[in-house]
């Protein structure tokens, strides 16, 4: 737990000390300018998410404990529903992240599917940040022009860093702009893998898509056992359901099976995801 909280803060000191040394770089070129400025704010966005992730799978553990609690008479109701309802919180935060998880496996797809897949764009006249991803991919220079840092590096090892990156996208530019063709003749095996892993990647936003959805149905379902706590008066759900409400008892008892066979059924996913996925990239690679 110490390790994960340093960790946490190391992230968010990285931050701080890269911007100190992005502030030092002021002659870069617009696109590596708009780049460098996106990999900020990511990494802000990053060290953020971090923190509350963290923050709010705790609390869902914590809720579980409050429920085992429950279970063997320790705590009273009052105490289950504050934890269940702090556990809701927890659960749309967690529920947030997870979509744009899912908008971000999209976007890598198409980008996949531009570079490599059978229905690939011919590389533009030009490059500009809304493209130069599936063109670096193109041009077999993917992990070349983004940033990569780390939470040891110091001032002048992030500066290098920026510079190796700035670099490449150099090089990538000229490629375009001098009319560079990509020969796939000479890459067949990079093309296959290179299709294999879009597939997968699919396949894994199908899956994150369904763990999504798993935890939607659980929120919903736990959420009427504080719900029906707080507003114990009937008539007025009777009223917004248009008479189709069951009841305080039933919609309490029917939602915590519904939460309790969903994240039944997700630990499983999860732990079959590696294999399934597995199995899908040898079989995408071998055809």
């Amino acid at each position: 737990g110490l390790l994960m909280v340093k960790g946490i803060f190391d992230q968010v000191g990285l931050t701080n000390r890269t911007k100190l040394c992005f502030a030092r770089i002021t002659d870069a070129p617009w696109l590596q300018y708009i780049m460098f400025r996106d990999e900020m704010y990511h990494q802000k966005c990053e060290s953020t998410k971090i923190v509350l992730v963290c923050l709010s799978k705790l609390i869902i553990g914590a809720g579980f404990f409050a429920l085992m609690a429950f279970s063997y008479n320790v705590l009273s109701v009052l105490y289950v529903v504050i934890a269940l309802t702090c556990l809701e919180v927890a659960l749309a935060v967690l529920l947030y992240y997870g979509l744009f998880g899912l908008i971000d496996a999209a976007r890598e797809l198409k980008t996949k599917a531009m570079a490599y897949g059978d229905n690939r764009v011919q590389l533009p006249s030009n490059v500009n940040p809304s493209n130069i991803s599936w063109v670096a991919l193109k041009l077999h220079k993917g992990d070349e022009y983004t940033v990569k840092l780390d939470a040891s590096m110091d001032q002048e090892q992030i500066l290098a860093e920026f510079d190796r990156a700035s670099k490449a996208t150099d090089e990538i530019v000229k490629m375009v702009q001098s009319g560079h063709i990509v020969e796939w003749d000479h890459v067949v095996e990079d093309r296959k893998k290179a299709i294999a892993e879009s597939d997968v990647k699919f396949y894994r936003a199908i899956l994150d898509v369904w763990g999504f959805l798993l935890n939607i149905i659980a929120g919903i379902g736990y959420a009427m056992i504080p719900l029906t706590y707080f507003y114990p008066e009937e008539n007025a759900f009777i009223e917004w359901f248009y008479g189709f409400w069951p009841g305080h008892a039933n919609a309490a008892w029917y939602g915590n099976l519904a939460g309790d066979i969903a994240w039944t059924i997700e630990p499983f996913t999860i732990i079959f995801t590696p294999y399934i996925l597995v199995k899908l990239a040898a079989t995408k690679v071998k055809n």
